[in-house]
């Protein structure tokens, strides 16, 4: 059953007259006696491979792809002129969460057909919660669109320094030239009124975007996420 082309199952190292049931190269455990736990000539070996933790690739692009989402939901709208990178990337999301997932489930369920022998063969890197880390990112990413926590929160921080920029504008001592405001770059501030301020921070697909800042008692007017009574997300 153990035969001499007998190699593991993630780097094909040779495992015939090893010492322990594990291999050198890549950490992964086998079981001399379990032919679902190595790669050998006579047996399956496609299916087989599929039956381990998520790898650091998966991992990897896991937590890349949660960052980015996190991030680009934090401004008013991936600036195309700005960020053009991270918005192309926004609309790879959905496609790479897609492959995440058909890898997800496709693991899941070789480990549950699998020997007890052949699932404890996890990485060494691996924390024994791996399995979870793809869930918690689809929570995150449904929470962070649907709420839009991270824009509400990155706002929080940076409203004291955009107030004080509105005021300055206001008080005639607006300085041309974009620059950091909290944490948002912005490009551009305009007064189109006596109580109202554009903060411009990108350009979105069609139009420029930004904060609406209005002094009036009514707040501004028009479509956008209201974040305060004064502040909302503008398109214009």
């Amino acid at each position: 059953m153990f035969s001499d082309e007998a190699c593991c199952l993630d780097c094909r190292y040779p495992l015939k007259g090893l010492p322990e049931s594990r291999c050198p190269e890549c950490g992964r455990a086998f079981d001399p006696s379990d032919p679902e736990t190595f790669r050998s000539s006579d047996g399956p070996s496609f299916w087989q491979s599929w039956g381990r933790p998520p790898g650091r690739t998966h991992a990897a692009l896991a937590l890349l792809t949660t960052a980015a989402v996190v991030y680009g939901t934090s401004a008013p709208w991936p600036s195309l002129s700005s960020a053009p990178v991270l918005a192309c990337f926004l609309l790879l999301t959905p496609i790479i969460w897609l492959c995440l997932l058909i890898d997800w489930g496709l693991r899941l369920y070789a480990c549950s057909t699998a020997s007890s022998a052949a699932r404890d063969v996890r990485p060494r890197w691996a924390p024994r919660g791996v399995w979870l880390l793809a869930p918690i990112c689809i929570v995150a990413i449904v929470a962070a669109v649907g709420t839009s926590w991270p824009l509400r929160v990155r706002f929080a921080i940076s409203r004291p320094a955009l107030e004080r920029a509105a005021a300055e504008a206001l008080a005639g001592r607006n300085p041309a030239g974009d620059r950091w405001i909290g944490l948002y770059y912005v490009e551009r501030i305009e007064a189109p009124g006596n109580t109202a301020f554009w903060f411009r921070t990108g350009d979105g697909f069609i139009d420029p975007v930004g904060f609406e800042y209005d002094l009036s008692s009514a707040g501004p007017r028009g479509r956008g996420l209201r974040l305060t009574t004064h502040w909302r997300v503008a398109e214009w």
